[in-house]
């Protein structure tokens, strides 16, 4: 009987540490609090996310005159079993979408990389608190490390009015 519970708990550490599990576990902690509206600090940019099935999308944007002008829209999916953050940047290669595969994740934080491309090549969310969030984007630049930090803060329903 030991031998068997030795194989059973076996069994289920194996399991829950499998990719899938930490996936699921990431996107109910860390994806699900990312939708709503989210306001760069000293800036009107507003970096909109939203949850539509099991996609997560945002659309970063700033008020040009009258409109608002999409300068950025990025999505969060799941392809052959890995997660991507996958941006598309007004004015950049060709505005098409650039993955970013994600290396770490956390319930505070998710960081996304491609070594592959020019700038940036890693790209992190991490939560200060439920209304703060810093994002980071940085890489190699001419020949030297640079990292930019984007400070959020979430703008709540009452505050749109």
């Amino acid at each position: 009987m030991k031998k068997h519970n030795f194989i059973l708990f076996c069994f289920l550490v194996i399991a829950c540490s499998s990719p899938e599990v930490k996936e699921t576990s990431f996107s109910l902690n860390f994806f699900d609090r990312l939708p709503g509206k989210w306001q760069l600090d000293k800036s009107t940019t507003i970096e909109q996310w939203e949850k539509d099935g099991e996609l997560y999308k945002a659309t970063v944007s700033k008020p040009l005159g009258k409109e608002w002008l999409v300068i950025e829209r990025i999505r969060l999916i799941k392809r052959e079993g890995e997660i991507f953050y996958e941006a598309a940047v007004r004015g950049q290669n060709k505005e098409k979408p650039v993955p970013f595969r994600l290396i770490e994740s956390g319930n505070d934080k998710v960081v996304f990389e491609n070594k592959t491309h020019d700038f940036p090549q890693k790209i992190t969310y991490q939560f200060i608190s439920d209304d703060r969030l810093l994002a980071t984007i940085e890489g190699m630049m001419n020949g030297k490390t640079e990292k930019i930090d984007f400070k959020y803060s979430r703008i709540r329903a009452a505050q749109n009015d």
